[in-house]
């Protein structure tokens, strides 16, 4: 008893891990979109920050300075998503920006 009780301690007292990455995902069918390509801008000048393309999995991830941000996310078929006001001011540390963001078709 006194074993089951520490594993279930162990267990619930144990902070997850975040995953690390963010998904670009088909809004309709809830599949993953691979080759999107996503960019980070910086929101004043409109500078391009970076750009990262997804994995097969439709997984990506930016490492970001104490600033605003904002993002696009594209791929032919698909409308372009966007993701305004990413703000990582409060943060002194560069961190890891992953969102899980859907898409839709183009009509």
């Amino acid at each position: 008893v006194q074993l089951l009780v520490y594993v279930l301690v162990r267990r619930l007292a144990k902070p997850r891990k975040p995953k690390g990455w963010g998904i670009v995902y088909d809004a309709q069918d809830k599949q993953p979109i691979r080759s999107a390509i996503v960019r980070v801008f910086e929101p004043k000048y409109q500078k391009v920050l970076e750009t990262v393309l997804t994995d097969a999995r439709g997984r990506y991830s930016l490492l970001l300075g104490p600033n605003e941000y904002s993002s696009t996310y594209e791929k032919t078929g698909y409308e372009t998503a966007t993701v305004q006001r990413i703000d990582f001011r409060k943060n002194k540390e560069p961190q890891e920006f992953s969102e899980d963001v859907p898409m839709k078709k183009e009509l």
